[in-house]
């Protein structure tokens, strides 16, 4: 009898594990102990607690945060509707996360269940959940989030408590914006008597400038006999989210925005002011291609010599002729930047002399990308879907805390980004936004770190600023101060990084 190899075993029991998980989760009990054991030496088996396992790519390093991130709230999902069936809800603080899209993933997530005691489980990297026991004071309502039970939101927004506002009042008013009526959050307030947070919430939505709400919530309390005390739990001047969309992930976007644009305004240079100056800055483009072009595409992972981006420039390469060229795999990224290259070049032409840069460059972008990926295209390395424009799947960025907003909200994320840029006065400012929102988003499948570099790039050149190639060998501190930005919102480092590569390049030519 033939003797079955150890490639074959394994094969084996990762064909029963994918059949045994449940959207890459597992429960011990539904492997037998040889094929997990096996399987976890291959590392195609991950433990998030004793019982509880994720399935992932043997590729994927144990020390990514990435792959627990990507899985976090399936594990959620899963565990606690194993444990408590129906019977538990999100606290109201979890809960609003949800709501609101928030983008990263939580260090705790609270849990009230009606039976089964507190207690605190440790997970993967850092994060936990703590499920405390609440027989009497159950929530009288909850609804259905991705699978999870929650408040349902206006009744979690009455029950936020007043550091909601003071500790996170871009939350707060983004919140505060969903709202569409006084009357489904007036349900909750007059039902559970909830005087103190009436009296909050009102005193929120006047900071707010939305006066209309603020007075029907009080005029329906007092009828209701309660006494009410409006008191604006806000401690700085309103966030203002007008012509935004009520979709939480435009909401933050555009809140995104008007926080940071301060901390740039003071930290950046302004723009050469002489026409000479400016047209220098467009005819220098040229001469730093092979290196942006090197650095660039290195930054994102791809073998390429800057040798290489000469002989494309040059039309030199020649993969149909050359055995080497052909055996470049990589050499289509470079092909495609080359192409994006003088698409985005073509745009600076334009927005140089519009009264509307923001505009052109909108209306340019997704040739861009369609410029970058169709040498990938043309050789079947890339879906020719993926030119259609925006991503119609779910990305997630390796290593980061934060996650990207859901596919669905990419158009309208990306509306509220060209409007913003549209209507900033501040052209360095402009510049550092896009490029880190644009990141943010992530709207493409991918080369969303080269489209928001050239992003940034059109908004400088266009406006009197030299094109910053960001170097290889900082990688780190690029994505270092990028992180920064998307999980604390702290936008010093990345300004300070962008001002000093600017100065790097310019001192270069």
């Amino acid at each position: 009898m033939a003797r079955i190899s150890s490639n074959e075993l394994l094969a084996a029991s990762l064909e029963r594990a994918l059949q045994a998980a449940n959207q890459s989760i597992i429960r011990s009990e539904r492997l037998t102990r040889a094929d997990r054991e096996r399987l976890i030496r291959s590392k195609y088996l991950r433990q998030i607690i004793h019982g509880w396992y994720v399935l992932c790519p043997a590729y994927v390093d144990t020390g990514e945060s990435t792959l627990w991130h990507v899985n976090f709230w399936e594990f959620v999902r899963q565990y606690l509707e194993e444990r408590f069936n129906d019977q538990y809800c999100l606290s109201p603080e979890a809960s609003m996360d949800l709501w609101l899209g928030k983008n990263y993933i939580p260090s705790q997530v609270v849990v009230i269940a009606r039976k089964g005691g507190t207690q605190s489980l440790k997970l993967p990297h850092n994060t936990s959940l703590m499920i405390y026991e609440e027989k009497k004071n159950f929530p009288l309502d909850r609804t259905q989030h991705h699978g999870l039970k929650v408040f349902p939101f206006e009744y979690a927004l009455c029950k936020m408590p007043p550091a909601f506002y003071s500790q996170q009042s871009t939350e707060a008013a983004i919140a505060l914006h969903m709202l569409e009526s006084p009357d489904s959050i007036l349900y909750y307030l007059l039902k559970e008597r909830l005087t103190t947070a009436a009296g909050r919430v009102a005193g929120a939505l006047r900071h707010i400038k939305n006066s209309r709400f603020a007075d029907a919530i009080l005029l329906a309390m007092r009828a209701a006999g309660f006494q009410v005390v409006e008191k604006n739990p806000f401690d700085e001047k309103p966030l203002l989210l007008t012509g935004i969309s009520i979709s939480p992930y435009a909401a933050r976007l555009a809140a995104m925005w008007e926080r940071s644009r301060a901390t740039i305004a003071e930290r950046f240079p302004e723009p050469a002011t002489k026409k000479s100056e400016k047209a220098h800055f467009i005819e220098e483009i040229d001469t730093v291609y092979a290196q942006d072009a090197y650095h660039s595409l290195s930054i994102e992972g791809y073998e390429v010599s800057e040798e290489l981006m000469k002989k494309i420039a040059e039309g030199k390469w020649q993969p149909e002729a050359d055995e080497s060229d052909r055996q470049q795999r990589n050499a289509m990224a470079a092909k495609g930047y080359y192409e994006a290259f003088r698409s985005v070049k073509d745009t600076i032409m334009q927005m140089s002399v519009s009264s509307a840069p923001v505009d052109i460059m909108r209306d340019m972008f997704s040739s861009w990308y369609a410029a970058l990926f169709s040498p990938s295209v043309a050789a079947g390395i890339v879906r020719r879907e993926h030119l259609a424009g925006y991503r119609r799947q779910p990305v997630y960025i390796r290593n980061a805390m934060h996650v990207p907003p859901p596919f669905e909200a990419v158009g309208v994320c990306m509306d509220t980004l060209f409007r913003c840029a549209a209507n900033e006065p501040h052209p360095g400012v402009r510049a550092v936004l896009m490029h880190w929102l644009v990141g943010f988003v992530h709207p493409f499948v991918d080369g969303n770190g080269r489209m928001a570099r050239f992003a940034m790039n059109a908004l400088l050149v266009s406006q009197g600023y030299p094109w910053t190639i960001i170097h290889v060998k900082k990688r780190n501190l690029y994505m270092k101060a990028l992180e920064k930005a998307s999980i604390e919102g702290d936008l010093t480092d990345f300004t300070d990084f962008i001002v000093s590569e600017m100065k790097s390049t310019e001192a270069a030519e």
